[in-house]
């Protein structure tokens, strides 16, 4: 199964992260379902990094293949590697506990962000 993200530090580690009805909904705690990731529920947040980047193995794998099989124009193809997503966010909830999460999507952030600025 396919999570938006886990819990790599602090309380609630190694627990994943999913999201309820897609872009509209709010992401969670999974099997703390209490523990939303709202401004309801979040005293504060901080961005710790951030990282959008292309994948080297996929655009020298990309590359390598379009090469074999087109030539000078199958290189073309390592532009379309595919571009790796990862924020990692601290969290402190308004009861005390602290964690840091890593969201793998650009549209994880985007719901997790909505729930602070909608």
């Amino acid at each position: 199964m396919y999570y938006m993200g886990v819990v790599i530090a602090g309380d609630f580690l190694g627990s994943y992260i999913d999201n309820t009805s897609g872009n509209n909904g709010y992401l969670y705690i999974k099997n703390r379902p209490e523990y939303t990731i709202t401004k309801f529920n979040i005293k504060s947040y901080e961005i710790l990094s951030g990282d959008a980047r292309k994948s080297a193995s996929s655009a020298i794998t990309r590359g390598a293949i379009g090469a074999a099989f087109l030539g000078p124009v199958g290189l073309l193809a390592s532009l379309s590697a595919k571009k790796k997503f990862s924020i990692k966010i601290a969290l402190y909830w308004k009861d005390g506990k602290k964690s840091i999460i890593e969201l793998k999507s650009e549209q994880q952030y985007q719901i997790f962000l909505n729930q602070f600025y909608l």
